[in-house]
C-alpha cells in the first residue's frame, strides 16, 4: 500500500506521546513493506530530520495553538478545529504527486481537523484516525460546528472515518464533542518494544523506590504526589523515596518541595531520552501515575510495566482499561488515595514484591508486543475501502475555498 499519514507534530518535534506514536506507526508500516510518506509541521525547535528514516516527511503543513500568543481564541479555535485553506491546499499536491491508496490521520488538532476529514472524504477516501486524545475538542463551538456541517456536509464524512482508538474513554469525548457516534473502532492498546533488554527484577534496597515520569503539571497529577509524600511522613512512614523525571513547572516544583522539607524523599532527576527512561523503569518498584481521569490512554504505564515497574494510576483513565488488578494498583485520584497505595506496597514482603513485579513484566510483554498489534492495524488499513474518485482534489479545493470565504465574511 501506498499510505499518507497525516499528523501535527512529527519527531523530532516532539511534545507528548502522540508524536512517537505518529512515527512508531510510520515506520513499522514502512518496514512491513508499504510505501509511507508523512505530512506534518515545519521544524521549529530542531534544525534537521531525525538521521536513516525510512519514510519520506513533507513538512508543509500549518499547525496551529489554541491562543499560545495572545491572539484572537475565536480564531485560532476556528483554525485549529475547523478548517484552514492552506493545509487543504498542501494535502492537495501531496495527494496529486503520491497518489496514496489509504490514508492514516494521526493528531490533526491544531491543522483545521473538520476541513481536513471533509477534503478527503470528497476526493474519495475513507481515510482511519488513530484516535490518541480527542483531536476534534477545538470544535467544541456547537454554533461554528453546526453551521460547517451543514454548509459542507461534514457528517458524512465523519461517518466514512475508520477510527483506531486507544480506548472507550476517548471514543465516548470524541462523540460527544461531534454529537455524532464513530464506526466500528478497532482498540489498541500502548504497545512495547519487541527489542527491550531481557527482564531482570532485582530486590531494591530497604528503601521502597518509586517513580514519577510525565510532565511536571497540575494535571498530570505533580501536586498530588507532593501531597501524598507529606501525609505518608505525616503518619510515620518514611520508608521509600520518590524519584520524578520530566519536564514543565519544574522551579514552582523545586521550590515547594523544598518549602515543605521534603528534599529528602522527592528526588527531582531533570529529563532523559525515552530509550534511557524506559531502561531506567527497571530500577524502580512502582510508577506512580496520579494523572486526571480523561487521560486518553499514557503510554509511561505499559513502558513502565513492562521492565517490571508496577503502575499506581488514576483508576479512570483510558490506561487502566487495559490493565488488569493484578499488573496495576488502580486508585482514586486523591493525595490519600495515592498514599494508601505506596503504603499497600511498602506493608509488602519484598519477595512478593519482586514476584508481583516479574510476572506483571512478563504479561505486559507478550501481551502489548508492537509486534502482536501493529499487524492488527496493518490489516485494518489493508481492508479499508478502496479510494471513490468522485471530485478531482483541485476541484473540491476551490470549491472549499470558495464556501469558506463566503461563510467567513
Amino acid at each position: 500500500m501506498r499510505i499518507l499519514l497525516v499528523s501535527n507534530l512529527f519527531p523530532p518535534e516532539v511534545i507528548g506521546g502522540y508524536e512517537l506514536v505518529a512515527q512508531e506507526l510510520a515506520l513499522c508500516l514502512a518496514g512491513a513493506g508499504h510505501d509511507v510518506t508523512v505530512a506534518t509541521s515545519p521544524l521549529i525547535n530542531h534544525s534537521k530530520e531525525n538521521s536513516g528514516s525510512a519514510v519520506a516527511v513533507h513538512r508543509v503543513l500549518n499547525y496551529t495553538g489554541l491562543s499560545l500568543d495572545g491572539t484572537d481564541p475565536h480564531k485560532e479555535q476556528f483554525k485549529s478545529g475547523i478548517i484552514q485553506l492552506c493545509n487543504i491546499s498542501a494535502l492537495r499536491v501531496l495527494i496529486e504527486q503520491f497518489s496514496p491508496d489509504q490514508i492514516l490521520l494521526c493528531n490533526i488538532s491544531g491543522l483545521g481537523a473538520l476541513g481536513i476529514v471533509t477534503f478527503l472524504h470528497e476526493v474519495g477516501f475513507h481515510p482511519a484516525i488513530y484516535l490518541g486524545d480527542n483531536v476534534f475538542s477545538a470544535c467544541s463551538n456547537p454554533h461554528l460546528r453546526g453551521d460547517f456541517f451543514q454548509l459542507f456536509g461534514a457528517r458524512k464524512a465523519l461517518q466514512a472515518l475508520r477510527p483506531i482508538a486507544v480506548s472507550r474513554l476517548v471514543v465516548e469525548e470524541v462523540q460527544q464533542t461531534l454529537g455524532q457516534s464513530l464506526d466500528r473502532p478497532l482498540f489498541v492498546p500502548g504497545w512495547v518494544s519487541n527489542k527491550l533488554t531481557p527482564l531482570c527484577v532485582d530486590p531494591t534496597e530497604d528503601v521502597l523506590r518509586l517513580v514519577f515520569s510525565s510532565r511536571i503539571a497540575t494535571h498530570k497529577g505533580i501536586w498530588i504526589l507532593v501531597d501524598a509524600v507529606k501525609h505518608l511522613l505525616s503518619c510515620g512512614d518514611d520508608g521509600f523515596i520518590v524519584d520524578v523525571y520530566g519536564a514543565g513547572s519544574t522551579p514552582e516544583f523545586k521550590q515547594r518541595v523544598h518549602a515543605l522539607g521534603l528534599s529528602s524523599h522527592i528526588r527531582y532527576q531533570g529529563m532523559l531520552g525515552r530509550e534511557n527512561m524506559i531502561h531506567a523503569f527497571s530500577r524502580y518498584e512502582a510508577l506512580l501515575f496520579p494523572t486526571w481521569e480523561r487521560e486518553p490512554l499514557g503510554l509511561v504505564p505499559f513502558e513502565a510495566a513492562a521492565q517490571g515497574c508496577l503502575p499506581i494510576l488514576t483508576a479512570q483513565t483510558g490506561a487502566a482499561e487495559w490493565f488488569t488488578a493484578t499488573d496495576c494498583i488502580k486508585i482514586e485520584r486523591s493525595a490519600e488515595g495515592l498514599a494508601g497505595a505506596i503504603q499497600f506496597l511498602m506493608a509488602m514482603p519484598q519477595e512478593e514484591r519482586v514476584a508481583w513485579r516479574t510476572s506483571t513484566a512478563a504479561r505486559i510483554r507478550s501481551s502489548f508486543s508492537a509486534e502482536q498489534w501493529m499487524p492488527r492495524i496493518e490489516r485494518f488499513l489493508s481492508q479499508l475501502p478502496s479510494r471513490r474518485h468522485r471530485l478531482a482534489p483541485l476541484n473540491v479545493q476551490n470549491a472549499l475555498f470558495a464556501i469558506t470565504r463566503m461563510w467567513r465574511d
